[in-house]
Protein backbone atom coordinates (compact mmCIF):
# COMPACT_ATOMS: atom_id res chain seq x y z
CA UNK A 1 0.00 0.00 0.00
CA UNK A 2 0.88 3.42 -0.43
CA UNK A 3 -0.50 4.87 2.76
CA UNK A 4 -1.23 2.69 6.09
CA UNK A 5 -4.05 5.04 7.94
CA UNK A 6 -5.13 4.54 11.80
CA UNK A 7 -7.67 5.95 13.26
CA UNK A 8 -8.77 5.34 17.16
CA UNK A 9 -6.41 2.44 17.27
CA UNK A 10 -5.68 2.19 20.99
CA UNK A 11 -2.01 0.51 21.02
CA UNK A 12 1.48 0.99 19.61
CA UNK A 13 2.14 -0.20 16.14
CA UNK A 14 5.58 -2.05 15.44
CA UNK A 15 8.03 0.23 13.34
CA UNK A 16 7.97 -3.29 11.14
CA UNK A 17 3.99 -2.92 10.33
CA UNK A 18 4.49 1.36 10.29
CA UNK A 19 7.60 0.20 7.37
CA UNK A 20 5.33 -1.58 5.52
CA UNK A 21 4.05 1.66 3.08
CA UNK A 22 5.33 3.10 0.19
CA UNK A 23 5.14 6.65 1.70
CA UNK A 24 4.03 6.98 5.33
CA UNK A 25 2.55 5.71 8.11
CA UNK A 26 -0.70 7.90 9.04
CA UNK A 27 -2.47 8.92 12.17
CA UNK A 28 -5.57 10.93 12.69
CA UNK A 29 -5.52 11.74 16.20
CA UNK A 30 -8.28 12.88 18.43
CA UNK A 31 -6.71 15.78 20.49
CA UNK A 32 -4.34 18.94 19.20
CA UNK A 33 -0.96 17.17 19.28
CA UNK A 34 1.36 17.58 21.54
CA UNK A 35 -2.00 17.22 23.96
CA UNK A 36 -3.38 14.20 25.08
CA UNK A 37 -1.11 12.01 23.72
CA UNK A 38 -2.33 8.16 24.45
CA UNK A 39 -5.50 6.10 24.76
CA UNK A 40 -8.45 8.31 25.56
CA UNK A 41 -7.84 12.01 24.49
CA UNK A 42 -11.53 12.05 23.75
CA UNK A 43 -12.89 12.15 27.33
CA UNK A 44 -9.62 13.77 28.48
CA UNK A 45 -10.86 16.87 26.75
CA UNK A 46 -13.99 17.09 28.35
CA UNK A 47 -12.32 16.03 32.22
CA UNK A 48 -10.24 18.98 31.39
CA UNK A 49 -12.89 21.10 30.87
CA UNK A 50 -11.36 22.04 27.32
CA UNK A 51 -13.70 24.33 25.28
CA UNK A 52 -11.86 23.52 22.29
CA UNK A 53 -10.20 20.84 20.57
CA UNK A 54 -9.30 19.03 17.17
CA UNK A 55 -8.02 16.01 15.13
CA UNK A 56 -4.15 15.66 14.00
CA UNK A 57 -2.87 14.04 11.41
CA UNK A 58 0.73 12.93 12.07
CA UNK A 59 3.34 11.09 11.03
CA UNK A 60 3.17 7.94 12.91
CA UNK A 61 6.62 6.99 14.54
CA UNK A 62 7.27 3.89 17.19
CA UNK A 63 6.27 6.25 19.77
CA UNK A 64 2.91 6.92 21.27
CA UNK A 65 1.72 9.44 19.24
CA UNK A 66 4.92 11.31 18.89
CA UNK A 67 5.42 11.34 15.14
CA UNK A 68 6.10 14.75 13.64
CA UNK A 69 2.55 16.61 12.84
CA UNK A 70 1.12 17.45 9.24
CA UNK A 71 -1.97 19.08 9.61
CA UNK A 72 -4.79 20.13 12.42
CA UNK A 73 -8.96 20.68 12.47
CA UNK A 74 -9.59 22.64 15.69
CA UNK A 75 -13.29 22.83 16.50
CA UNK A 76 -15.27 23.96 19.61
CA UNK A 77 -16.91 22.08 22.16
CA UNK A 78 -20.53 22.88 23.36
CA UNK A 79 -21.07 23.11 26.81
CA UNK A 80 -24.13 20.54 26.19
CA UNK A 81 -22.43 18.24 24.22
CA UNK A 82 -20.59 14.73 25.21
CA UNK A 83 -18.15 12.32 24.43
CA UNK A 84 -20.88 10.60 21.89
CA UNK A 85 -21.38 13.91 19.94
CA UNK A 86 -17.74 14.80 19.70
CA UNK A 87 -17.47 11.06 18.19
CA UNK A 88 -19.90 12.18 15.80
CA UNK A 89 -18.52 15.46 15.03
CA UNK A 90 -14.66 13.94 14.03
CA UNK A 91 -16.72 10.92 12.26
CA UNK A 92 -18.06 13.56 9.94
CA UNK A 93 -15.30 15.36 9.12
CA UNK A 94 -12.26 13.45 9.71
CA UNK A 95 -12.49 11.39 6.19
CA UNK A 96 -12.56 14.96 4.01
CA UNK A 97 -10.00 16.55 5.98
CA UNK A 98 -7.48 13.51 5.98
CA UNK A 99 -8.10 13.28 1.96
CA UNK A 100 -7.63 17.23 1.82
CA UNK A 101 -4.42 17.10 3.67
CA UNK A 102 -2.44 14.31 2.32
CA UNK A 103 -2.79 15.95 -1.24
CA UNK A 104 -1.79 19.30 0.37
CA UNK A 105 0.91 17.27 2.13
CA UNK A 106 1.61 15.66 -1.91
CA UNK A 107 1.63 18.76 -3.43
CA UNK A 108 4.62 20.33 -0.76
CA UNK A 109 1.19 22.86 0.64
CA UNK A 110 1.74 21.64 4.04
CA UNK A 111 5.07 20.80 5.67
CA UNK A 112 6.18 18.44 9.00
CA UNK A 113 6.05 20.25 12.45
CA UNK A 114 8.21 18.41 15.30
CA UNK A 115 6.19 18.56 18.26
CA UNK A 116 7.07 20.12 21.25
CA UNK A 117 7.95 18.11 23.86
CA UNK A 118 7.71 20.56 26.35
CA UNK A 119 3.92 20.96 25.43
CA UNK A 120 2.97 17.54 25.62
CA UNK A 121 0.55 15.76 28.00
CA UNK A 122 -0.54 12.01 28.14
CA UNK A 123 -4.04 10.71 28.62
CA UNK A 124 -4.71 7.01 30.53
CA UNK A 125 -6.56 4.34 29.44
CA UNK A 126 -10.23 4.56 30.98
CA UNK A 127 -11.33 1.61 33.46
CA UNK A 128 -14.74 0.90 34.50
CA UNK A 129 -13.78 2.51 38.42
CA UNK A 130 -13.11 5.90 36.39
CA UNK A 131 -16.57 6.11 36.45
CA UNK A 132 -17.38 6.54 40.30
CA UNK A 133 -18.51 9.62 41.52
CA UNK A 134 -18.89 10.98 44.81
CA UNK A 135 -22.18 12.85 45.27
CA UNK A 136 -21.06 14.14 48.35
CA UNK A 137 -17.66 15.09 47.80
CA UNK A 138 -17.23 16.06 44.43
CA UNK A 139 -18.14 19.29 42.46
CA UNK A 140 -21.06 19.92 40.43
CA UNK A 141 -18.61 20.64 37.60
CA UNK A 142 -16.40 17.70 38.08
CA UNK A 143 -19.08 15.00 37.72
CA UNK A 144 -20.52 17.02 35.02
CA UNK A 145 -16.76 16.66 33.79
CA UNK A 146 -17.05 12.91 34.12
CA UNK A 147 -20.41 12.47 33.00
CA UNK A 148 -19.85 13.95 29.63
CA UNK A 149 -16.64 12.20 29.50
CA UNK A 150 -17.94 8.81 30.36
CA UNK A 151 -21.05 8.90 28.58
CA UNK A 152 -21.04 6.18 26.51
CA UNK A 153 -18.68 4.30 28.96
CA UNK A 154 -18.38 3.67 31.51
CA UNK A 155 -21.07 5.51 32.33
CA UNK A 156 -20.85 7.63 36.17
CA UNK A 157 -22.17 6.19 38.94
CA UNK A 158 -22.01 6.50 42.63
CA UNK A 159 -22.80 3.48 45.01
CA UNK A 160 -25.58 3.71 48.27
CA UNK A 161 -25.39 1.69 50.95
CA UNK A 162 -28.89 0.62 51.56
CA UNK A 163 -30.18 -0.02 55.02
CA UNK A 164 -29.83 -3.46 54.64
CA UNK A 165 -26.08 -2.78 54.48
CA UNK A 166 -25.71 -4.30 50.98
CA UNK A 167 -24.42 -1.57 48.60
CA UNK A 168 -26.28 -0.70 45.32
CA UNK A 169 -24.69 0.69 42.03
CA UNK A 170 -26.73 3.98 40.62
CA UNK A 171 -26.07 4.75 37.44
CA UNK A 172 -26.29 8.45 36.14
CA UNK A 173 -27.48 7.63 32.31
CA UNK A 174 -28.60 11.21 31.75
CA UNK A 175 -27.72 14.75 33.46
CA UNK A 176 -28.69 18.01 32.46
CA UNK A 177 -27.07 21.40 33.76
CA UNK A 178 -27.17 24.68 32.74
CA UNK A 179 -24.13 26.15 31.96
CA UNK A 180 -24.27 29.32 34.22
Amino acid sequence: PDFLVVIAYGKIIPQSILDIPNFWSINVHGSLLPEYRGASPLQSVFLDNKKETGLTIMKMDAGLDTGNMIDKLKFKIPFVRTVKNLIENIQAKWPKFLNDTLWKYGKKILWEEFQDEKKASHCKKIEKEDGLIDIHKDTLENIYSKYRAYFLWPKIYFEHKKPDGKTVRVIIEKLILNEK
